[in-house]
């Protein structure tokens, strides 16, 4: 699930975010378990993203507070590494603006690629398309799934051992 907000709000990790997720889409800390985090990066405008990544325990249906949360979706992972639905196109020579245009939702930028490398990681598998121009496919059919994502977390300003395993 993914949910696409348009505040910005400072968070102290992981007592606040347990009560975002509450106040933006009714999901409890009892209804997932807590499998990782991908790298923090500062995004547009400056805005700190700690994205993590979770197990649902049971089936979920989101509560939408309609003024902070604008929609969601459902979407299995290895969709986000189909290159028949991805397009991207690279900014000042160093980073790719990855976007899926699937039927249910049109997925772009950060959280693209946050799907893509939580994909990669979680399923172990890797994209036919250029994560990045450091990255290009032909760099990538010659890496693993974990040397990929150590490679990201670096690009992204944090070496991988100071993040929690996915």
């Amino acid at each position: 699930m993914l949910k696409t907000s348009g505040r910005y709000e400072s968070l102290k990790f992981p007592k606040d975010a347990n009560h975002e997720d509450f106040s933006e889409v009714g999901l409890l800390r009892d209804d997932f378990i807590l499998l990782g985090s991908l790298p923090s990066f500062r995004a547009r405008f400056g805005v700190l993203i700690h994205p993590t990544v979770a197990l649902l325990r049971r089936p979920f249906f989101p509560r939408l507070n309609v003024h902070e949360v604008q929609d969601t979706f459902w979407m299995p992972l290895e969709r986000f590494l189909d290159d028949s639905v991805h397009m991207s196109f690279v900014v000042d020579n160093k980073y790719a603006v990855h976007s899926f245009s699937f039927e249910e939702a049109h997925t772009f930028g950060v959280t693209a690629l946050m799907c893509i490398v939580t994909a990669i990681g979680v399923l172990q598998k890797m994209p036919s398309f250029d994560i990045a121009p450091m990255l290009p496919a032909s760099r990538l059919a010659k890496m693993s799934p974990s040397e990929l994502i150590s490679q990201v977390c670096e690009y992204a300003g944090q070496p991988l051992a100071t993040l929690a395993k996915l």
